[in-house]
């Protein structure tokens, strides 16, 4: 009886199992029997560090402008899009963000996530900074290079005043990684009371 219901249940996984594919960027796909799809989260290790190192978001190094185009699925800016460069709208770990490809000899070279969140205590901005780091963090160990950097210190001793010393200028976050193919730099800085926060990757082999 025992031997039956293994063989009915092994048969019942045969029928319902997902398909598995791979996209274009190497990444392996689930279909589900609904229509419905997903890039499978379940690698080796050894694979994982491999896709999250060679490129930006889910795109190689060298992918040519038409190809990040035809695959990235967020909404498109054409008021930032040229030859060179495409723009999209997206969020990442919830805070809205602008993302950008740029290509050279239309081969993708470089990534730019520019948080756009807006916040009206400017501590805020700073914990935003600490939530993207621990990500990158997780994702890529711990940076190489990592400064708190005090260019003015008149607010250095009160914490609370911090979000007004990277507003003007006073402060300024800096964070790097690197692997094998690609320097990431995690970057917050002020001037005249405006906050610019922004994520960059970049090919080890720009420009060649």
């Amino acid at each position: 009886m025992k031997k039956a219901m293994l063989l009915l249940f092994s048969v019942a996984v045969c029928i319902y199992a997902d398909m598995v594919g791979t996209a274009a960027n190497g990444r392996k796909v689930i279909l589900k029997d609904d229509g419905t799809w997903f890039f499978d989260s379940i690698t080796s290790v050894e694979t994982a560090k491999s896709t999250e190192s060679d490129g930006f978001r889910d795109f190689t190094w060298g992918m040519s402008q038409a190809k990040v185009k035809a695959i990235e699925k967020s909404k498109f800016i054409p008021d930032v899009s040229t030859d060179k460069i495409l723009g999209y709208q997206t969020s990442v770990a919830g805070l809205g963000a602008l993302v950008t490809y740029v290509f050279v000899n239309d081969k993708l070279y470089k990534g730019k996530y520019v948080f756009v969140e807006e916040h009206s205590n400017r501590n805020d901005y700073i914990s935003d900074y600490e939530s993207i780091k621990k990500i990158l963090v997780k994702k890529y160990g711990e940076p190489k290079e990592s400064n708190t950097i005090w260019k003015n210190v008149l607010y250095r001793d009160d914490y609370q005043d911090w979000g007004m010393a990277l507003s003007i200028g006073h402060l300024v976050f800096y964070s790097e990684w690197e692997t094998a193919t690609t320097d990431i730099s995690l970057t917050m800085h002020g001037d005249n009371y405006k906050i610019s926060f922004e994520a960059e990757y970049l090919s080890k082999n720009s420009g060649k």
